[in-house]
């Protein structure tokens, strides 16, 4: 968006096609000196397209539609084409296969759309949508299917191992996209793939998947911040939400929060297990006439061979409202395997979920 006057136009790239949106009307930007665009950008007042053979062509200054037949610079550092560009802290960032590359504008008369001289950055994107701004952080996926934060003229890897093996899995890399938004204060990376959703804390620096209930993969398709708000869009059909953080569900869907340990594990032994102690904030039952929120329950299970088969779950409760003196207990819980055993706790009423720490009570049992 730029900021003509009296009327701010807002222009869309989609299918290769260019839009112009002004005064609330919608109209095809038809000019024959702009190829057919993957991406657009805004940079000092002025719009920036780019083409997929790495062509950057700029229009006028504030003027969307104005573009002259030499208004254009080739991102030619490498010949790996264009796949996308972003304006970060007052710089355009176009994306090709392989390589990356910095442009500035100089204020110049002439061709002032300029790259940085020797600025080429050897790390390329997988695709137009795997690119996503969190205020002074850009983060892409690399060529290399690695995670990355730009930093200056060089990138700093922020990946893991998890999310490396779903992009590795995923046939079409160009249907991953990332979103980046607020959410309790932590900037939150969101990167999804058709069945699959990874989201990194920036704040923890801790990445953990994301799912919807009755999905592999998190419904949200799109984050944008409108004031001090976060809209979400819905990629199966289309509704937009409003994040809040005081809701435990999705649009009256259950949220089901679930935290796993690594394996617990005395090998070559076993372990007994006598207790499992569970330190959550209890009490936190709504006032309702619906069970499901007034009584809420958290759910147990493990695995005794690292996640292939799991055991029937078990119920305890977390607490009506205003019981705050209430001990969360399983016992007699068996013996594992000699190869350890996995717990997992979940949540899924829409009640507030804070786990502080587990204990468990047991002996080793000799082999």
């Amino acid at each position: 968006q730029n900021q003509k006057e009296p009327n701010p136009q807002i222009v869309v790239v989609t299918g290769g096609q260019r839009y112009v949106i002004e005064a609330g009307t919608v109209s095809p930007i038809e000019d024959e000196d702009l190829p057919a665009a993957n991406s657009v950008c805004f940079l000092n007042q002025r719009i920036l397209f780019l083409s997929n053979k790495g062509r950057l062509t700029y229009s006028a200054v504030s003027e969307a539609t104005d573009i002259s037949a030499l208004a254009f610079v080739e991102a030619e550092g490498s010949p790996d084409g264009g796949v996308r560009v972003i304006e970060h802290l007052q710089e355009a960032i176009v994306f090709g296969t392989e390589t990356t590359q910095v442009f500035r504008d100089t204020g110049a008369g002439t061709n002032p759309i300029r790259p940085n001289a020797g600025v080429v950055i050897p790390k390329g994107c997988i695709g137009t949508h795997a690119v996503a701004k969190l205020d002074t952080d850009l983060f892409f996926i690399g060529h290399d299917l690695q995670v990355y934060r730009l930093v200056g003229a060089s990138f700093e890897p922020v990946g893991h191992y998890g999310v490396h093996r779903s992009l590795r899995g995923t046939t079409n890399l160009t249907q991953v996209e990332c979103d980046a938004h607020y959410e309790h204060g932590m900037g939150i990376l969101t990167v999804t793939g058709p069945d699959w959703t990874w989201q990194y804390n920036r704040n923890l620096k801790k990445w953990y998947e994301r799912r919807s209930y009755g999905l592999t993969r998190w419904r949200v398709r799109g984050a944008v911040q409108f004031g001090t708000r976060t809209l979400l869009g819905d990629y199966e059909n289309g509704k937009l939400y409003l994040l809040s953080e005081d809701a435990y569900d999705e649009n009256g869907a259950a949220l089901v929060w679930t935290v796993r340990s690594p394996i617990l594990h005395a090998y070559p032994n076993m372990v007994s297990c006598d207790r499992l102690h569970l330190d959550f904030e209890v009490g936190v039952g709504l006032n309702s006439t619906d069970a499901y929120k007034a009584t809420p329950q958290v759910m147990l299970r493990w695995s005794d061979d690292c996640g292939k088969s799991w055991s029937n779950e078990l119920r305890r409760s977390l607490g009506t409202i205003n019981q705050p003196r209430f001990r969360v207990t399983f016992d007699g819980l068996g013996t594992t395997s000699e190869m350890g055993r996995i717990w997992e706790v979940s949540v899924s009423s829409p009640v507030i979920r804070t786990l502080l720490q587990a204990r468990l009570e047991g002996d080793v049992a000799l082999a």
